[in-house]
C-alpha cells in the first residue's frame, strides 16, 4: 500500500512539475522556436502520444495539445506551438511511464 501510495505521489509530482516548468520556460528559448524546431518537437510528441496509445495508456488531452500545436505553427505562432507540443511530449512520455508501471503494479493490489 505504501509503495502504491509512492508512486501515485511521484507521477502526480511529475505532472505538477511539468506543467509549471512548461510554463516558465526562459523567454530567450521561446524566441529562438523556429518552423524546424517546432516540427521537429510536435513529431516527437505525436511519437510520444503513439508509444503511449500501443500501451492503451495515452492520456486525455495529449491529442488536442497535438492538435494545437499544429495549428499555432500554421499560423507561425512557434512560441505556443513550441509550448504545446513540449506539454505533450511530456504527457506522452509520463503516459508511458506509468503504464509500464502499472503492468506490474496490479499485482500488488489483488487480495490474496
Amino acid at each position: 500500500m505504501k509503495k502504491q501510495a509512492a508512486r501515485i505521489l511521484f507521477l502526480s509530482l511529475a505532472v505538477v512539475w511539468g506543467a509549471t516548468s512548461a510554463n516558465n520556460t526562459d523567454s530567450d528559448s521561446r524566441e529562438q522556436a523556429t518552423a524546424a524546431s517546432v516540427t521537429n518537437l510536435i513529431d516527437e510528441a505525436e511519437a510520444a502520444r503513439s508509444q503511449a496509445a500501443a500501451l492503451d495508456a495515452e492520456w486525455l488531452d495529449t491529442r488536442t495539445l497535438i492538435d494545437g500545436a499544429r495549428k499555432a505553427a500554421a499560423n507561425q505562432n512557434w512560441q505556443v506551438a513550441a509550448e504545446l507540443a513540449a506539454r505533450a511530449k511530456q504527457q506522452g512520455e509520463l503516459a508511458v511511464v506509468q503504464a509500464r508501471r502499472e503492468a506490474s503494479a496490479w499485482r500488488h493490489r489483488v487480495v490474496r
